[in-house]
């Protein structure tokens, strides 16, 4: 979960977090800006308030300084194609696939599907 005030050591953790924490609630976003300075999002629908802006601070390093909530309807995210699906569903279960190298493509789609709602293609 990110909140307003996080901090993070490099700007590519905080990409990894705020897709992570949007992806994983079921929404979706556009990128508007992504540079070493700044990481700002908004929702697909022009009229929400949606926007998570991470901002490379000196002192303390990538910081979340905007987080507002969502204020469009949920069908605006109905059936999302997940924002780099794969390199999401790597980090997902990179450790379930070190414990266990013989999980399977239909078990992590079960998985998504059940925890997430994801419907993930073979």
């Amino acid at each position: 979960m990110v909140q307003k005030g996080d901090t993070f050591s490099l700007m590519k953790d905080a990409h990894d977090a705020v897709q992570r924490h949007v992806l994983d609630n079921g929404e979706s976003f556009k990128t508007t800006k992504s540079d070493q300075k700044r990481y700002i999002i908004m929702c697909k629908d022009d009229k929400c308030k949606f926007r998570i802006q991470v901002t490379n601070i000196k002192k303390t390093g990538p910081t979340v300084t905007i987080l507002e909530s969502y204020s469009c309807r949920p069908t605006v995210h109905y059936k999302n194609k997940k924002v780099h699906s794969v390199s999401y569903l790597i980090k997902h279960y990179c450790a379930a696939i070190i414990d266990n190298p013989r999980i399977t493509a239909t078990q992590i789609q079960s998985n998504e599907r059940l925890n997430y709602n994801n419907n993930v293609s073979y």
